[in-house]
């Protein structure tokens, strides 16, 4: 029987272009590229940070609120120009390495936006973009394959096995890395398997007749021969279901 084939438009095309799986890879390349590329663009201006973020190079001064100038950042000290200087390069860095990724991206996408803002003559286009690549390496998995991150995880998952084959498993046994559970061990038999049965041809016949007669209330009796005053209870001996293991929910 054949199935109708329903034709899609291309918008559903495209829809469904745009919402398919994409490999990894790319946004592992992503993380690794963009990063570098930002850091070039802002190298010529890093390597001057005093004169750059602080009041030691010239700074576009406070228009007192005029349109032209919707947001006016001070400057900071020259101790602090450098600290974000060395931040951006450093937070840039391992983000390349897929070190910390995503702390590592908040903090550049943050030192990116400071800078594009504080310097109004610098924020030329890559400066207005940085800022949000780096948002998207932060609220993506970037770092979850081709990066220090991935390695460190690997390195205690491996760690974490092998803790808990000491703890449940036996040596030499071959444990699955993804659970931590050894595998192939030995059936635990039930413990009225590993007992000696009863040699005779009729014991499994009469061990069941001894466990019926039993749960008819036939398993003891009270013996009306007086000692010290009182009847005693006294249990008779089943002679049926002498062997060991007769007791046992699985031997029934």
């Amino acid at each position: 029987m054949r199935q109708a084939v329903i034709e899609q438009t291309w918008t559903e095309k495209l829809g469904g272009w745009l919402r398919a799986p994409q490999p990894i890879e790319r946004l592992a390349l992503a993380r690794i590229l963009l990063p570098l590329v930002l850091l070039a663009f802002q190298s010529s201006r890093i390597a001057h940070a005093d004169e750059w973020l602080s009041a030691v190079g010239f700074r576009v001064p406070d228009l007192g609120g005029d349109w032209r100038q919707p947001l006016y950042i001070p400057a900071v000290p020259v101790g602090v120009a450098w600290a974000i200087g060395v931040a951006m390069v450093v937070s840039g860095l391992s983000v390349a390495v897929g070190l910390f990724t995503r702390p590592a991206a908040a903090i550049f996408a943050t030192l990116l936006a400071y800078v594009a803002l504080a310097d109004r003559l610098e924020a030329f286009t890559v400066s207005k973009l940085g800022p949000m690549l780096a948002l998207a390496l932060c609220l993506t998995p970037s770092g979850a394959r081709y990066s220090l991150d991935a390695v460190l995880r690997r390195v205690v998952l491996l760690l974490d096995v092998e803790r808990r084959r000491d703890r449940l498993a036996l040596p030499g046994d071959d444990v699955d890395p993804r659970l931590g559970v050894a595998l192939d061990q030995p059936r635990r038999q039930p413990r009225c398997e590993l007992l000696p049965r009863d040699p005779h041809p009729n014991a499994d016949r009469e061990r069941q007749h001894a466990v019926r007669h039993d749960r008819a209330g036939g398993g003891e009796d009270l013996v009306a021969k007086p000692r010290d005053g009182r009847a005693s209870r006294r249990r008779r001996s089943r002679r049926h279901g002498s062997g060991r293991g007769a007791g046992c929910p699985a031997c029934r």
